[in-house]
């Protein structure tokens, strides 16, 4: 992509934001039917002898002052309702802020389907995108 080599890729939006900031000259677009969703999660692990810790490290993470953070140098969606989000950064295509967006804009892909259909999907798009 920053060879100019490649006229469209799929990308998840906050590395294209990344690389925008990279000065890698590319545009980030959202298609009118949405956005699908990667999904990133925490877990504390059963058994851990420092969940306590972990909760702490969750609640921090999760808390409006980090999630505000986070959309700032990531230009991810924050995942909670109440992170206080820059007005540019909330107009980026693909960052998510408001529940109207959730809604009308993520495409969230059945857990079900998406474990049946990954490897089909990652060789239609070698096929199809990459060669």
């Amino acid at each position: 992509m920053a060879a100019g080599e490649t006229p469209v890729q799929i990308v998840l939006s906050m590395n294209a934001y990344y690389m925008i900031g990279q000065g890698v000259p590319i545009k980030v677009a959202m298609p009118k039917e949405g956005a699908v969703l990667g999904v990133d999660t925490m877990a504390i692990m059963k058994g851990s002898t420092k969940a306590d810790l972990a909760h702490k490290f969750m609640n921090i993470a999760l808390s409006p002052e980090v999630q505000a953070k986070i959309v700032a140098a990531k230009k991810a969606s924050p995942v909670i309702d109440d992170a206080k989000v820059s007005p540019e950064d909330a107009a980026l295509p693909g960052v998510f802020t408001t529940k109207q967006q959730w809604d009308t804009q993520a495409i969230v892909i059945d857990d079900k389907l998406r474990a049946e259909k990954t490897a089909e999907w990652r060789k239609w798009f070698t096929e199809n995108i990459m060669n």
